[in-house]
């Protein structure tokens, strides 16, 4: 069971890109270039956030964002090799939103991000979310999943 797959959405990572070939849209970051702080601002969801219904992309609503899509009080959260486990806040404390688990991806990425290495330089192309998916060994574990 993946969670979340069903929405659609793009890391914004600030930090200068280029493109080695202008007919690929591959974003690279030159080899040594770093973010400029690791903060809130730097990495954050580029907006709208969207979802996939009746096979169209829309945008999702707050009823959409505010829809508990994880049913526990802790999940642990996996992006390149960082692991971060979260407690179900205090308005929710069995479960998760779909808010909620976007702003916790966040967090891991704000910490990892930084720390990738594509190319020689920080992983600005992989940015579009595919979706939590779950760990083999662990039933509240789930990784984060990325593409290009």
């Amino acid at each position: 069971m993946s969670l979340l797959s069903d929405y659609a959405a793009i890391l914004s990572i600030d930090v200068p890109t280029y493109q080695r070939n202008p007919t690929l849209l591959n974003k690279f970051v030159k080899p040594g270039v770093t973010l400029k702080s690791v903060s809130s601002t730097s990495v954050l969801w580029k907006q709208p956030i969207m979802l996939y219904r009746d096979d169209q992309h829309i945008e999702a609503s707050e009823d959409d964002l505010n829809k508990i899509c994880f049913d526990g009080s802790t999940i642990t959260i996996t992006s390149n090799d960082e692991t971060k486990t979260f407690s179900a806040p205090d308005e929710h404390p069995q479960g998760f939103t779909a808010s909620q688990l976007l702003d916790a991806i966040l967090e891991v990425e704000q910490i990892v991000r930084p720390k990738t290495e594509w190319f020689g330089g920080i992983d600005a192309h992989h940015i579009y979310f595919e979706g939590l998916h779950p760990e083999e060994k662990n039933d509240n574990c789930f990784v984060v999943m990325w593409g290009s």
